[in-house]
């Protein structure tokens, strides 16, 4: 009934030893991006559609209270869909929770044209939910999507993709 909209954008630089299509390469991998997630348990691929999304049953536990001391499995529907320089994704969650997203490589503003350590993983996050969750579920949004990004560019550091 009394829903709210927020916006939040997540930025990270990437490491100039770090190539940027190695981050891509590992943004389009979806079972990997969810599996950053502090909050994964599972998932499971469902079809996809013909628009190419791909679509997926995921499981979380998310703490409700500080310290572990309440966890709440939930379950929802997410979907991935690659563009040149990242993903797009589209998640509905319990309590009519929904999350757009757009993972983006892209040149660090002020960086010029993509010079080498002046890039950034950028996420833009629109996010639909009640008022009475929005401070619950913006507080987790934040925290546990800036510990992906950092996962998603140690991985690609590791995997050395794009070198």
């Amino acid at each position: 009934m009394w829903r709210t909209t927020f916006y939040n954008t997540v930025t990270t630089p990437i490491p100039s030893d770090v190539k940027p299509a190695a981050v891509i390469k590992r943004l389009q991998d979806a079972d990997f991006i969810l599996s950053t997630s502090p909050f994964h348990i599972s998932h499971r691929p469902l079809p996809s559609t013909p628009a190419g999304k791909e679509n997926y049953e995921i499981t979380d536990a998310i703490d409700i209270l500080p310290f572990g001391l309440w966890k709440r499995i939930v379950v929802f529907s997410a979907s991935f869909k690659d563009h040149p320089n990242g993903v797009k994704s589209h998640v509905e969650a319990p309590a009519g929770v929904v999350i757009d997203g757009d993972y983006t490589v892209k040149a660090a503003d002020g960086a010029g044209d993509g010079e080498q350590g002046g890039m950034v993983l950028e996420e833009k996050v629109t996010t639909s939910v009640s008022v009475l969750l929005k401070l619950f579920v913006q507080a987790n949004l934040v925290s546990s999507h800036r510990q992906n990004h950092l996962k998603i560019i140690e991985k690609a550091r590791e995997d050395g993709i794009g070198a």
